[in-house]
């Protein structure tokens, strides 16, 4: 993880937008620059919080700005390497699956709620896995109290109920 502060990469941000003279880009829309590059900084400093979709974006900006056009913002982003939602359909896939140990179902929902492309991700076949380290992660003490919570909370996370009754049989009874 990067040890650099959210201020380090707002003004990073910053200072390469300002070096690529980015008024020079929008040179066709001379009228709007000036608000154009308002709605830049603003994005970048949304930006500079949180890794955001482009769907995101836009619908911060149009909470703060109004019910604008941001596609000249957005697509200038998007050429400065900020917005990728490949990259981050793709990161949060690997977040979901490796940190929250979330079932594909469940991720693949998530993306397609969030407007975040699902057709460039490979789901790989470790679910039950997932499910049996999720289940060693929150109950540590084998009661039948503790096997219909597990039932619960693999359900909640995504998991088939085929996959839910293999892993609570290999969990509560070979770890007794």
């Amino acid at each position: 993880m990067d040890s650099v502060s959210k201020d380090d990469k707002f003004k990073k941000l910053k200072s390469k937008i300002e070096n690529e003279n980015f008024k020079s880009n929008f040179s066709i829309f001379e009228s709007s620059v000036v608000c154009d590059e308002v709605h830049l900084k603003s994005a970048i400093k949304f930006l500079s919080r949180k890794i955001m979709s482009e769907k995101e974006l836009k619908n911060k900006l149009r909470i703060k700005f109004g019910n604008l056009d941001f596609d000249r913002v957005i697509y200038k982003l998007r050429n400065m390497g900020f917005l990728n939602d490949n990259n981050l359909s793709k990161f949060k896939y690997e977040s979901m699956s490796k940190r929250k140990l979330y079932s594909n179902s469940k991720i693949k929902s998530y993306l397609l709620v969030n407007n975040l492309p699902v057709d460039n991700i490979e789901f790989e076949s470790d679910e039950e896995e997932r499910a049996l380290i999720l289940l060693e992660k929150k109950y540590k003490i084998k009661t039948e109290k503790n096997k219909k919570r597990a039932f619960r909370l693999l359900f909640s996370y995504g998991y088939s109920s085929s996959i839910i009754r293999i892993c609570i049989g290999k969990y509560f009874n070979e770890h007794s």
